[in-house]
């Protein structure tokens, strides 16, 4: 069988893809092999007749077709072997027919036309060559009836129809197993498809994997180094764009190495997990936090103003470890040194912000741990005298040190005493006694402002009601409201609180707020202050004119009272088009039946101003500074 294989394939190996074209070497070996095999039979019959002359004519066709296998093995390419064969069949047969007409060699060739026609082009070629075999058959009967013998010619017709079975057969099975090799094929697609899918998506999620891999901690889930490197760079791209600064905070836990060494590190890394939730919690939305190596980490800060913001974000870092880490039941206080670097200022690339952060940091460790160093020295001051004042003014509170001074507020229509406002000031004790200036705007920057604004409305309700005690009855204590106080959902509680622990009259407290908390939160500072109201307390405009409102806006919020800025007030006497501006006001706010005040009140010439635009009430040094308790007391109440 092998040696049949090897024969019927030209002697070469063909491929799964190289099907086609071994099946047409099966059918040109076929043709050529059968053609020598009937011609063979025909040269038996001429030898028993005798008739050598043929015999050799018929070894001359068996070497043409073996020369024909033998050319057709050097190459799958050369068809025309097959056409050289078929044509040479063609012109042999119709030499022989002309030389014996009534001889067997006809019957050969005829045969051999048909195996050619069909094993070459199949049914298409092969039915109409058998049926003009035939026709040539019935000629030669009828025009050679008494001479040609009809058995050889019916042999030939049963010949003819046995090729015509056995090439229907073969084509039938051509047929069959092309359409199971195309379902194979088709069937082996849609599963390389689908593998190709699986392998795609193992490789996607492979990627993912290798991209979390490279980018981010396996330990806190951070950026790692690479990435942070990466958003740093367009940061800094962003920033030279757009003409801003930004910081980079680099923090390193303190005496981590020793929980470390005593605990294990396993413990160890619970306490850097711990370390990073606690810092994601206590950032912005829009800053970068990521694990630089071991216990260090670094916060990337973007657009910033000045280094209070800076400063913000180290106090809420320290808020973030005010309470102790537990791990295995016991209680841990983590702390952090922090080196700041700024864009451009201490570095224009990352390398350098990179390096000047992490030298604040190292200083920030030599200077007692748990400390926040800017590369700049003198940032670093001030940042540091930012972070003690917020912790004294925590203290302060609660050793009550803030003072309230009051100021007077005077009728003009006879220079009475109409009321006061408080100003809160804090007897330090090591700074002595310390201007709003110097740490409202620290207070503002935490919470701190709202318990502090608490602790005053406490001081002023008791003072109002000690005064009252006394026989001493100023109509009102006005006292300024922060905006982040306005923004407290609790305020209206706390008012409560500081109204309902002592028993007066709840106009006698008078709330001030700023004209520019009004315009820039004007529905949510009309609600709050319908609140306020509510509460029958009444609410002064304060610093009114510095935001450039329009008075129309007064008509829609809920306030009894204006106050004048003492800008407008300083050059009225020079001055016209503030002399124009203060009538306008006044007139206006009389129109809505508002109360007017003008501050910064500070000689008679101003003063006789203001009372001749019918300015009902003044406020300044011409009548009196902020002043305390004693003051008071000897100037108002022993008169």
């Amino acid at each position: 069988m092998r040696i049949l294989r090897n024969f019927l394939n030209s002697g070469y190996t063909f491929s799964e893809e190289e099907y086609e074209l071994q099946s047409k070497y099966i059918l040109f070996n076929s043709m050529l092999a059968i053609s020598i095999i009937i011609i063979s039979l025909v040269i038996f019959i001429q030898i028993s007749k005798s008739n050598f002359d043929l015999v050799w004519l018929n070894i001359g066709q068996i070497f043409i077709a073996s020369i024909g296998i033998f050319i057709l093995r050097f190459t799958k390419k050369i068809y025309i072997i097959v056409y050289i064969t078929f044509g040479l069949a063609i012109l042999l047969l119709s030499f022989t027919v002309l030389s014996h007409p009534a001889d067997y060699m006809r019957i050969a060739w005829f045969l051999i036309l048909i195996i050619v026609a069909f094993l070459f082009n199949g049914r298409k070629l092969g039915y109409p060559v058998a049926v003009l075999s035939l026709l040539i058959i019935v000629m030669a009967y009828f025009l050679n009836r008494n001479s040609v013998d009809l058995k050889p010619y019916l042999l030939m017709f049963w010949f003819s129809i046995l090729i015509t079975i056995l090439v229907q057969l073969y084509e039938t099975r051509e047929y069959r197993v092309k359409n199971k090799l195309h379902s194979l094929n088709t069937d082996l697609e849609n599963r390389v498809a689908e593998e190709t899918k699986k392998r795609i998506e193992i490789y996607i999620e492979s990627n993912k994997k290798l991209e979390i891999m490279a980018h981010y901690d396996s330990l806190t889930k951070l950026p790692n180094r690479i990435l942070f490197f990466d958003r740093l760079e367009q940061a800094i791209l962003k920033a030279e764009r757009n003409k801003t600064k930004l910081a980079l905070l680099f923090l390193d836990i303190d005496n981590f190495k020793e929980i470390n060494d005593s605990f294990g590190h396993i413990f160890g890394d619970r306490i850097l997990e711990i370390f990073a939730k606690r810092l994601r919690r206590n950032m912005r939305q829009s800053d970068s936090l990521a694990r630089f190596g071991g216990d260090e980490f670094i916060i990337m800060i973007e657009e910033i103003h000045t280094g209070l913001s800076v400063v913000q974000i180290a106090q809420g870092i320290n808020k973030a470890f005010l309470k102790p880490v537990k791990i295995e039941k016991r209680d841990f206080y983590l702390t952090a040194s922090i080196g700041v670097a700024i864009y451009p200022k201490d570095g224009t690339d990352s390398e350098a912000l990179l390096k000047h952060a992490d030298v604040a940091m190292h200083s920030a460790k030599k200077n007692d741990k748990n400390q926040v160093m800017f590369y700049d020295k003198e940032m670093t001051d001030y940042a540091v005298e930012k972070l003690i004042l917020d912790q004294e003014i925590r203290q302060g509170i609660k050793n009550d040190e803030f003072v309230v001074y009051y100021q007077p507020v005077i009728n003009n229509r006879d220079k009475s005493l109409a009321g006061f406002e408080a100003l809160v000031r804090w007897n330090h004790p090591t700074r002595g006694l310390m201007m709003p200036d110097a740490f409202i705007p620290i207070a503002e920057m935490s919470s701190m402002i709202v318990d502090l604004g608490e602790k005053i409305l406490q001081i002023v309700a008791d003072q109002i009601v000690e005064w009252h005690r006394v026989g001493f009855d100023p109509a009102f204590v006005a006292v300024n409201i922060s905006p982040k106080q306005l923004r407290d959902p609790n305020l209206t509680s706390i008012l409560n609180h500081a109204l309902d622990r002592v028993v007066f009259r709840r106009d006698w407290l008078e709330i001030e707020i700023t004209e520019g908390y009004a315009i820039q939160n004007l529905d949510s500072a009309i609600e709050k202050l319908h609140e306020i109201n509510n509460l029958g307390i009444p609410i002064s405009l304060d610093d009114f004119g510095t935001g450039y409102s329009s008075l129309s806006y007064l008509k829609k919020l809920p306030v009894q009272k204006l106050k004048i800025d003492r800008l407008f007030i300083r050059d009225i006497v020079d001055d016209e088009e503030d002399r124009i501006l203060v009538k306008a006001i006044i007139s206006f706010s009389h129109e809505l039946s508002l109360k007017v005040v003008a501050e910064g009140v500070e000689n008679a010439e101003q003063w006789n101003m203001i009372k001749s635009m019918e300015c009902e009430l003044t406020q300044g040094y011409h009548f009196g500074k902020p002043m305390s308790i004693s003051d008071i007391e000897k100037k108002f109440i022993g008169s």
